[in-house]
C-alpha cells in the first residue's frame, strides 16, 4: 500500500467540494473541484492515455478469447464524475440463456490503483411482479476459485499497461472521506473507492471491520 488513508483523503478533496454545495445545482458544477475532475475525465478519453487503456482491452481479448471484453467507460461518461476507466470480461461460466457472470474492473486515472470485483445474476423462469426476468445482481470483491485465474490475468495485464499501479484493498477503499459532497452519495458518506475509482463499479458493502475516518 503506497498511500495512507489520510493521503488519499487529501487527494479526494481535490475533486469533490465540501458539504453544503448541493450536487444538483449550477453552483456545484462551478466549483473548482468539479471542474478539476471533469478536466481529468476529458484528458483520460482524449489523450494518448486512452490508447493505453484500449491496448489493455485488446490484450485481454487475446488472453481470454473465450470471454467477451467490454469497454464500459463511454457508458459511464454521463453518469457523473467517474475517476476511472471501467471495463469487464464476461466469463464462460454461465450459458447466455441462464444468466450473466463477469469480472468488472476499474483503473483510476486520479491515483495509481485499480479494483476488481465479481458481478453475477441468474435469469428467472418468469418475470417477477415488476416484469423483471432477473433479480438484483450478486456483487462481490471476494473472488471464488473459479474466478481467480481470470482475475490474476486481468491484474497482470493492468500492471503491465499501467506501471506502478496496484490493487486497492478494501480496508483502504472503504474508508470514508469526511466533509465532501459526492454527487451520488449522501453528504459525508462517500468512500475513497467512490471518490477516486468509481461509485458504480464497487459493491456497496460494509467493510469487514469498522474503519475510522482520517481528517
Amino acid at each position: 500500500m503506497r498511500h495512507s488513508p489520510a493521503e488519499l483523503i487529501a487527494l479526494a478533496r481535490q475533486y469533490y467540494p465540501g458539504i453544503g454545495v448541493t450536487p444538483s445545482t449550477p453552483e456545484y458544477r462551478q466549483t473548482a473541484e468539479y471542474r478539476r475532475i471533469v478536466e481529468r475525465r476529458r484528458q483520460a478519453i482524449t489523450t494518448a492515455d486512452y490508447e493505453v487503456w484500449r491496448g489493455l482491452l485488446r490484450r485481454l481479448r487475446d488472453r481470454f478469447p473465450e470471454c467477451d471484453v467490454e469497454n464500459a467507460f463511454p457508458h459511464f461518461w454521463a453518469a457523473g464524475p467517474v475517476g476511472a476507466h471501467v471495463g469487464g470480461i464476461r466469463l464462460p461460466t454461465l450459458a447466455r440463456d441462464v444468466g450473466f457472470h463477469s469480472l468488472a474492473f476499474g483503473v483510476s486515472f486520479l491515483v495509481p490503483y485499480y479494483v476488481l470485483h465479481s458481478y453475477r445474476y441468474l435469469f428467472c423462469d418468469e418475470p417477477d411482479g415488476h416484469g423483471n426476468l432477473f433479480p438484483p445482481a450478486e456483487r462481490r470483491i471476494e473472488l471464488t476459485p473459479e474466478e481467480q485465474p481470470y482475475a490474476d490475468g486481468i491484474a497482470r495485464e493492468i500492471e503491465v499497461a499501467f506501471p506502478g499501479y496496484e490493487l486497492m484493498p478494501p480496508e483502504l477503499g472503504y474508508v470514508v472521506v469526511p466533509y465532501v459532497q459526492h454527487p451520488l452519495r449522501c453528504a459525508g458518506e462517500a468512500t475513497i473507492y467512490d471518490c477516486l475509482i468509481d461509485d458504480l463499479t464497487i459493491p456497496p458493502k460494509t467493510p469487514p471491520e469498522p474503519t475510522q475516518s482520517h481528517r
